[in-house]
Order: C-alpha cells, then sequence, then structure tokens
C-alpha cells in the first residue's frame, strides 16, 4: 500500500503546536506559556485544521459537552463517566489523550437510563447497564484477543441508544504526530483489473479501494489514474473510504501499465504486438509468393521469379511498419481517453 500524506510536516512539537498545544504543557497556540503549576489537571486542547478536528473528523459534531481533547498523558489509568451531565446523556471526558497501555475504565453513574460503550470498529463493546457503579474496562479482558490499546491510534465510541443525542466520545492513544500523520493518510489499496487482453476500440474496467481511516479528516481526496506513467485522469472523492470503478478504453495495440496513484494494477494487452503483426505478415507473404511461382513455373524461370521477391523485400524494408505504426505517427500518438464510473453511480464523466 502507498500512503498520500496531506502535507504535515514538521516535529511532534511543531505539530502539536499547529493544533494548538504546545507540548506537554496543555497552553494553546498562540498565547505565553503559563506557569505549570497554575494549569490544572485535565487541561482541554482542540487538534484542529481548517473545518474540522483532529483527529476525530466530525465525530463530534453534535456532542454538547465536547470543548477539547483532555491529555490525560503520563497517568496509569483514568476513569471515563458513563452517563454524565445533567440529564445522564454524556462521557465525560468524551475525548482523551492517553500513553500507550494506558488503563482506561468506563464507570456509570446511573443516570439517563441504560446505556453502553460500543467502539465504532468493534474492539470492544459493553453490555446495556443502568446500574450506577458498573464498571467496564478496555482490557485484556474486554478487548479482542488481537487488540490492545498498546499503539497509536484513535478509537471512537458511543452508547448506542443515545447516539443521537451526541453521547459519544474517543480516546486517542500514542504519539500525537503519528496519530495525526495517520489519520489524514488516505491509501489507495486493491487495485484490480477485469481483464488483462482487450482488442482495439474496447476498454478495460479498474477498481481501486481508497481508505481513508477517519471520515472527514481531509476535505477531499485526489485519485490519479496513471497509464504508462502518464497521467491521464483526476478525480477528486469526498472524504470517505469509497470503492471507485473507471473504465479505460484503448484505440491502439500495445501493451500498457496501468497505476492508480502509486498503487499498481497491472498490464493490459490491447491486441497483438505490433512488431509480431508485422513480421508474421512479412513471412505469410514471402511464403504465399515463392508457392505462387513455384506452382505456376517449374522450368528454370525460378530465379527470375526470387529476383522479383528480392526488390519486394527491398520495398517492404525502406518502408517498415507500414499500417499501424505509420497512423500512430501520423496521429503524433493517439490521446488516451478515460470514462469514470463511480461504484453505483448513474452519471459517467468522460
Amino acid at each position: 500500500m502507498h500512503a498520500v500524506a496531506t502535507g504535515v510536516e514538521g516535529s511532534s512539537e511543531d505539530i502539536l503546536f499547529e493544533h494548538g498545544i504546545t507540548a506537554h504543557h496543555h497552553s494553546w497556540a498562540g498565547q505565553s506559556e503559563p506557569d505549570l503549576e497554575m494549569v490544572p489537571d485535565n487541561e482541554t486542547y482542540e487538534p484542529d485544521i481548517g473545518d474540522f478536528d483532529l483527529p476525530y473528523g466530525d465525530w463530534f459534531d453534535d456532542v454538547p459537552n465536547y470543548e477539547g481533547t483532555v491529555d490525560k498523558r503520563d497517568h496509569w489509568g483514568i476513569t471515563i463517566e458513563v452517563g454524565a451531565g445533567e440529564d445522564g446523556m454524556y462521557f465525560d471526558p468524551p475525548a482523551v489523550l492517553v500513553d500507550p497501555d494506558t488503563y482506561i475504565e468506563f464507570e456509570w453513574t446511573g443516570n439517563g437510563g441504560s446505556h453502553n460503550v460500543v467502539e465504532e470498529d468493534g474492539t470492544w463493546e459493553s453490555d446495556l447497564v443502568d446500574e450506577a457503579g458498573y464498571t467496564f474496562p478496555v482490557n485484556w479482558e474486554t478487548l479482542d484477543s488481537d487488540t490492545r490499546l498498546s499503539e497509536h491510534g484513535v478509537y471512537r465510541y458511543t452508547c448506542e441508544p443515545h447516539d443521537s443525542a451526541g453521547m459519544r466520545g474517543a480516546i486517542t492513544v500514542g504519539d500525537i504526530d503519528d496519530v495525526v500523520d495517520d489519520v489524514i493518510t488516505y491509501e489507495v489499496e486493491d487495485v484490480e483489473l477485469a481483464e488483462e487482453s482487450i482488442e482495439p476500440g474496447e476498454s478495460v474496467q479498474v477498481t481501486a479501494h481508497v481508505d481513508l481511516p477517519v471520515e472527514g479528516a481531509v476535505e477531499s481526496m485526489e485519485i490519479g489514474i496513471l497509464v504508462d506513467g502518464e497521467l491521464v485522469e483526476s478525480v477528486e472523492l469526498p472524504p470517505a473510504a469509497t470503492t471507485e470503478t473507471f473504465d479505460i478504453p484503448f484505440d491502439e495495440t500495445g501493451e500498457y501499465d496501468i497505476r492508480v496513484n502509486d498503487e499498481p494494477a497491472g498490464t493490459v494487452t490491447v491486441g497483438s504486438p505490433v512488431s509480431g503483426e508485422d513480421g508474421n505478415d512479412a513471412s505469410e507473404s514471402k511464403a504465399s509468393n515463392d508457392g505462387s511461382q513455384d506452382d505456376s513455373d517449374g522450368s528454370g524461370n525460378s530465379g527470375e521469379d526470387d529476383t522479383e521477391g528480392d526488390d519486394d523485400e527491398g520495398t517492404s524494408e525502406e518502408m517498415p511498419g507500414f499500417g499501424v505504426l505509420t497512423a500512430v505517427a501520423s496521429l503524433g500518438g493517439a490521446a488516451y481517453l478515460i470514462k469514470r464510473r463511480v461504484t453505483g453511480g448513474t452519471d459517467d464523466e468522460l
């Protein structure tokens, strides 16, 4: 897989500053550095670029109590309340930043009815509970056996019965620059050709999956289709994981390498190779002439026929590849035509 990043560069401190926090000091970018003793624990910061928050995409758009990410690094363990707020419809704090392998426990307040905690990709899922004091630890007992909160990443979760009320949360694990880089990086993967051989005038279908870890984390995704290293089409896609299908027509014979961004799709053969066609035609023509000469004159005139045959061959050598190659040269190289069809869509773009 090959990634197309969107330009976040620099050291960890540079990236933190760009996102509204200065290292571990919890201060806002653009303000003077505060006295660390005066900064309360759980001070928040809001990582944002443009019109969307990192590293969450639009996850917190409708969450009333989200005011930023609570920095919980350098803590052995943390507790997140389930059913916080006056109406018992919040997680508190809704967004936290923790070190890898931090012990994380959800604790129910008993307010707001029955709640559960479900990670969006199924990494964990608690029971539906309304009991005050009930706890759900995120550890080896509750996680999938192959999953640990030991590497950088973003885990977004919700209370299923109250998701529409804005009861959502997120846990960001690890070094913030690694997390941000992963979130804003989309990848083209699983690129396939429907066929490897077609005839001139036909099209080959190319399918590619584009993965974006957090929907809305970038403003758009740009995908390029290349034939023999030449960009023939650039497609701008909405910021969400998707599978796209493209139809690429070819008019000329030959072999063409196709890629989507940096991910190879394969090689398509259009008709027979040009050199093979010319060579076969010349051989077949000579064999046919020789055969006709042998059948029509067997009395010593074969030498004259051979001379005529040599003259024909000389003419052929003076005009190599006439036909396909000359046509290509006269056209100045035929342009690639490509039309894009979005999977499941109704319109084609030419």
